[in-house]
């Protein structure tokens, strides 16, 4: 139990060591882990509540912050499982469609798709990538619908608004 006082929890040392932080952080990287792992799960249902799941963390990361941070690391991390598999991720892929309608998500889609044909170049600016990463990507940018107009303009976030951080 938690001494207020102390901010101690018996046994444990103090909660705001470095090393307790480091412990929390290395629990936290693997429960993301896990969670992305099970988007490969052949059972489509629960591979969907894996992403909504791993949505939902990246939106309570955003919110640690004081200010404005979109947790780049961690949707890198799962986009890359869902598009760079040789498997068929249409059913994953689908349902980001209701994601993009957000202009962060939608930014950092793009950019964390960008990242990942970036990885596929080697040093002879030559892509390896296989016909189902071609096919993933097909589906995935025709998701993408961009506002047609300034007007139309951005203010729809998912995790939290970058104008007013």
């Amino acid at each position: 139990e938690e001494s207020r006082e102390t901010g101690k929890s018996e046994g444990t040392g103090d909660l705001a060591s470095p090393a307790h932080r480091n412990e929390v952080r290395r629990a936290y990287t693997a429960c993301q882990d896990k969670v992305i792992s099970v988007l490969r799960h052949k059972d489509h249902t629960i591979a969907e509540v894996a992403l909504h799941s791993l949505f939902e963390l990246l939106k309570a990361e955003s919110c640690v912050h004081t200010s404005y941070v979109f947790p780049t690391h961690l949707f890198h991390r799962f986009m890359s499982a869902i598009l760079d598999t040789a498997d068929d991720a249409s059913h994953l892929i689908g349902q980001l469609a209701s994601y993009l309608a957000y202009d962060d998500i939608r930014f950092y889609y793009l950019k964390a798709i960008v990242t990942l044909i970036s990885s596929k170049v080697d040093h002879k600016r030559k892509i390896h990538v296989s016909p189902e990463f071609l096919e993933n990507l097909h589906l995935a940018l025709q998701l993408v619908d961009m506002p047609r107009t300034e007007a139309d303009g951005l203010g729809h976030f998912f995790a939290g608004n970058p104008l007013e951080a």
